[in-house]
């Protein structure tokens, strides 16, 4: 698991008010008893939903993509031939996985557990209080005063009782479900309603909660939410807590045509080897462990590089990792020493067989080449990038 990767913590049943129970208890969220009676309450409404198709690496594809090189062989097809192929039917689109009894199950007991709270007017209130002074969030700044109504909103609609919850829960999520659609003439107040109010979603829950915990970050006292320091920061755990369950909710909506499952797991584990230091092997820290384990995580860097170049090149977006900011070193045996990773010149030990060790070496001599095309396809001087690719 990356080191700096929250994860989802299973909690039980809890009679605690959340603002009486640390942030890091587990029970603060009551999502034991509770969800599996929502789950039994909707299991005999539930129908019987199509399977899900995944579709990997949407968004962006550049120049260098799959879709690109597809889209010139179409192009590239004489007329009688294109006008030949029929175009295939456009697949309905899927309904997602995650939308099932135990999510909305999930979401209602949240829903439940805000309303038990009663303390939406006065998160309300500290948020008024935090952007009076000119202070918001950098980049959601604009749309938190929209979240806000929309919060008091939704909590308000919501009369304690699980029916209700449940409603709630499942509202949002379909809403989450939708993509934002928006174009040239799309106002900002009709962007906004696109994510606020009879529409809104569990971003717009997160977004809110996040500024209320940025406010806290500001204001050291705010009765009766918090008059001290340690409860401040019990308040900002909480806070920060209920967002990123918000958020939770929402990111594995994304499904279909706009799954990016695979490039956000790899980014995971790019960011968790540049924590740990694997893309600097000239350390102490790096060496001053035993030898098979220094192989191990050379080995694990070295096939890591070579799979974001295949990716990158795949997609047409850029590497996360470059060379440049690297030091690492291409995988050796007792055979043939290792070698620090860069192009020339590369020895290579005849009596060596295929193995783990040279399929992860010859990874890493091929990532090394393709950083570099990908460089040259960067290169905007046509008298540089000859110059290079010499």
């Amino acid at each position: 698991m990356p080191p700096f990767k929250r994860s989802i913590e299973e909690a039980g049943a809890s009679s605690s008010p959340p603002l009486e129970t640390e942030a890091n208890d587990s029970n603060s969220f009551n999502r034991g008893s509770g969800s599996n009676s929502v789950a039994s309450s909707i299991t005999n409404a539930a129908s019987v939903r199509p399977q899900a198709v995944q579709y990997p690496n949407p968004g962006y594809l550049g120049s260098s993509s799959h879709t690109t090189l597809f889209d010139q062989l179409r192009r590239d097809r004489s007329p009688q031939a294109t006008e030949s192929i029929a175009e295939p039917e456009k697949a309905p689109s899927p309904q997602p996985e995650y939308i099932n009894d135990t999510s909305i199950a999930s979401g209602a007991s949240l829903i439940l557990e805000l309303y038990h709270l009663s303390k939406i007017p006065s998160f309300i209130q500290l948020y008024q209080s935090w952007s009076a002074t000119g202070t918001n969030l950098a980049l959601a700044g604009p749309f938190i005063d929209a979240c806000a109504s929309t919060v008091e909103s939704v909590m308000s609609s919501c009369d304690g009782t699980l029916p209700r919850a449940t409603t709630i829960s499942r509202n949002l999520f379909a809403c989450s479900s939708r993509p934002i659609t928006v174009n040239m003439d799309t106002s900002f107040d009709e962007y906004c309603k696109s994510f606020g109010g009879e529409n809104a979603r569990w971003e717009t829950l997160a977004l809110f909660f996040t500024a209320v915990c940025r406010a806290a970050v500001d204001l050291p006292f705010a009765e009766p939410l918090y008059n001290s320091e340690q409860e401040r920061r019990k308040f900002q755990r909480l806070t920060l807590r209920y967002s990123d369950h918000f958020l939770e909710h929402c990111l594995p909506l994304d499904y279909g045509d706009q799954s990016y499952q695979s490039w956000r797991k790899l980014g995971d584990v790019i960011s968790s080897l540049f924590a740990l230091g694997y893309h600097q092997q000239q350390t102490d820290s790096f060496n001053t462990v035993p030898d098979f384990l220094r192989d191990l995580r050379r080995f694990a860097f070295c096939r890591t590089y070579s799979a974001d170049k295949n990716v990158s090149i795949f997609l047409g977006r850029p590497p996360r990792i470059t060379r440049r900011f690297c030091r690492f070193f291409l995988p050796g045996s007792h055979l043939q020493p290792m070698q620090e990773a860069s192009r020339r010149p590369q020895t290579w030990d005849p009596e060596q067989g295929p193995s783990f060790i040279t399929d992860s070496r010859w990874a890493g001599l091929c990532g090394i080449l393709k950083e570099d095309i990908l460089g040259l396809l960067a290169q905007q001087n046509h008298d540089e990038k000859l110059r290079q690719g010499r």
